[in-house]
């Protein structure tokens, strides 16, 4: 037997009809797909009937075919959020406060405009996977829990996500076999994106987003007689500090002569919603030099505010997209190399403003929280529908 597409035609405009009947003489006779075809009165200006007969249908099926300018006159998004399913979703990570458990509050809060609910959990449980889909933040959380009966009631709702490069070096057969079985893959670099497109077909890029109306630019002038560089990042252990580059930030600045301002993880550091504030007004470029990152929250904020950053090749997702001397300084985890660019930055002010604009027009593109959470919304109803067909 062959197709049969239930048409719903609007009984007013000859041309329309025309077409659709040519339409269905040739869908049936090359492709054996039949037209059953149901006239109304007026669909264009009947929303009503768009509604009563859309619910009736499986979405998944149904195409809505406009082909008259009448159509914009409707607000036909509005209209049909009221018949757009609520997503629930829990979302599995660490509970640190910091990068990504900071971040994704404020993607989340966003997607509360697309009927998107989130749940956050600290550990996988009957509890915390009773949900439409089961986003996890780290794979360390799948490795506590490999031998448990809950992954084979997991693998058709989990959702992966690649935060960091770290994760590239560090994954075991365990972890290798949930990115193969999972719904989807979500990589916040190109490198990662690969990784994950390896094991699961199934595997999207999306870079981390930000609010840049919080995240707003400084205007920053760069007139003061020395310049005051900035580092932030997690160096509570020898692996994180050599990780992110700190010893070779304190020894270049010392060569260097210049001021350094410190956000750091931990005892002391600057809460998130005073990162505007307290940190990036007060200085005047960010420094990096990390050996890899996944799609660093430090660079996309320092970006928006227009504060030129100076990191590594190495850098995840701005290493991959930023153009040096552009938008970017690069350096190398070298400290003569450190001292250099900071002392040429010194002495060609108009550069650091020419990467500040374009730090920002940066962030626009490619960071804006809008953009990004329409993103997520697109992969996770895909990915709910693929849970079903799973």
């Amino acid at each position: 037997m062959g197709i049969q597409v239930n048409c719903i035609v609007d009984s007013v405009g000859w041309a329309r009809h025309f077409i659709i009947n040519n339409l269905k003489e040739g869908l049936k006779k090359y492709y054996d797909i039949e037209f059953v075809l149901n006239n109304k009165t007026d669909l264009d200006l009947n929303l009503a009937m768009y509604k009563g007969n859309l619910s009736k249908y499986d979405s998944k099926k149904t195409i809505l075919f406009l082909d008259s300018f009448r159509a914009f006159n409707i607000n036909l998004e509005v209209e049909m959020e009221e018949i757009k399913k609520e997503l629930n979703i829990s979302h599995i990570l660490y509970p640190y406060e910091w990068s990504w458990g900071l971040t994704s509050k404020e993607l989340f809060e966003k997607l509360k405009e697309y009927n998107v609910n989130i749940e956050f959990h600290n550990i996988i449980s009957d509890k915390s996977i009773d949900k439409d889909l089961v986003l996890v933040q780290t794979t360390g959380l799948l490795k506590a829990m490999h031998n448990t009966k809950l992954m084979n009631k997991l693998y058709k709702k989990l959702i992966i996500r690649l935060g960091g490069n770290k994760l590239i070096k560090h994954t075991n057969t365990y972890v290798r076999k949930y990115l193969k079985n999972s719904n989807l893959i979500i990589a916040t670099n190109k490198k990662l994106y690969m990784f994950g497109k390896a094991f699961n077909k199934r595997t999207k890029l999306i870079p981390n987003g930000f609010d840049l109306n919080k995240w707003y630019y400084l205007d920053k002038k760069f007139n003061s007689n020395k310049l005051v560089g900035g580092f932030a990042g997690n160096i509570s252990n020898s692996y994180y500090y050599h990780y992110k580059g700190f010893d070779y930030v304190t020894q270049a600045f010392k060569i260097s002569n210049t001021e350094l301002k410190l956000a750091l993880f931990g005892t002391g550091q600057i809460k998130y919603e005073d990162m505007l504030e307290k940190f990036y007004k007060e200085i005047d470029f960010l420094i990096l030099p990390t050996v890899g990152e996944g799609c660093s929250n430090v660079i996309s904020e320092a970006l928006a505010c227009g504060v030129p950053v100076l990191t590594t090749r190495l850098a995840g997702f701005h290493g991959e997209v930023l153009k040096d001397r552009e938008n970017v300084i690069f350096i190398e985890r070298n400290i003569n190399d450190i001292a250099e660019k900071i002392k040429y930055l010194n002495e060609n002010r108009e550069l650091l403003r020419k990467i500040a604009i374009n730090g920002r027009k940066f962030a626009e593109q490619y960071h804006d929280i809008n953009k990004i959470a329409k993103k997520y919304y697109k992969v996770l109803m895909d990915s709910y529908y693929n849970s079903i067909n799973r």
